[in-house]
C-alpha cells in the first residue's frame, strides 16, 4: 500500500482486497495494536487519496453526469469499488 502513495501502480482489485483485510485486522485487538502506530499514515496516504475527487472524476462529471452518478452508486460494484 505504501507504493500507491509514491505513485506506483497497484490494481484496484488488489487495493480493495488489501483495505478489506485491514478492516478485518482493525476489529481484532491483537492486530489493531500492530496497525495503530501506522493508522495516521494509512489514513492520509492511502484512504484519503482513494476518496478524493480526481481529474478523471471531474472529466466524467463534465461529459456525462448520469454515468458519474451511476458509477458512484452502482450496487454491483459495492464489493469491488474503492469508494464504498
Amino acid at each position: 500500500l505504501a507504493s500507491t502513495s509514491q505513485g506506483h501502480f497497484l490494481p484496484e482489485r488488489m487495493l480493495v482486497e488489501a483495505l478489506n483485510y485491514m478492516m478485518s485486522c482493525i476489529s481484532l485487538a491483537v492486530t489493531w495494536l500492530q496497525l495503530k502506530p501506522h493508522a495516521m499514515d494509512l489514513a492520509t496516504q492511502v484512504l484519503f487519496p482513494v476518496l478524493c475527487f480526481t481529474p478523471a472524476d471531474a472529466e466524467l462529471w463534465e461529459c456525462d453526469p448520469i454515468e458519474f452518478i451511476r458509477t458512484c452508486y452502482d450496487i454491483m460494484e459495492d464489493c469491488t469499488s474503492l469508494r464504498v
